[in-house]
């Protein structure tokens, strides 16, 4: 009968002893991964806040925008709180109102837009040229758009200017 016991008391340990190394196992695990996750998050943070270019997250379907960058502030004059939760149609960014209809058209047959030169209002009505990169995924199982959108008005306005020059000096020599 001491033997059962014993035996039986043994088998209960060793149990309570692996339920342990696999519970500790999976505490250690989810540590991991929730370190991962939130290095992951800071380092996806710092390049978006930090970036020279607009960056952008809005919901695919209605348009709104869900985060902008301080880059975005400064391209558009328009502060994230004045942002968010707004679109870029009510914001009147669109140059040419057609112009979005496009770019979602072109989304639709490849799920991303690159280097795609888009022409957009600043808030005080003057006219921003950018190259707009965007695609498609998915944040909480719901379409999102990520978009980057990089300044490139004074390298079109001196594109611009160099163009008159040329004209004019055609036009001397002629």
């Amino acid at each position: 009968m001491d033997g059962v016991d014993l035996n039986t008391l043994t088998v209960l340990a060793s149990i309570a002893s692996l339920t342990t190394l696999l519970l500790t196992a999976t505490v250690v695990r989810q540590y991991h991964i929730r370190k991962a996750l939130r290095l992951s998050e800071e380092k996806f943070s710092k390049a978006v806040g930090f970036s020279p270019d607009a960056v952008t997250i809005s919901h695919l379907s209605d348009g709104c925008f869900i985060e902008v960058n301080d880059s975005f502030s400064t391209l558009t004059g328009y502060s994230r709180s004045e942002a968010l939760g707004r679109t870029s149609i009510e914001l009147r960014l669109w140059d040419d109102p057609g112009g979005r209809q496009a770019l979602l058209e072109s989304l639709k047959q490849s799920g991303t837009v690159r280097n795609q030169e888009i022409a957009f209002r600043h808030k005080d009505g003057r006219a921003i040229h950018t190259l707009l990169s965007t695609a498609v995924f998915n944040l909480d199982n719901r379409p999102c758009l990520l978009t980057v959108a990089r300044d490139v008005t004074d390298w079109k306005l001196a594109q611009a200017r160099l163009q008159r020059l040329a004209e004019r000096d055609r036009l001397t020599t002629e």
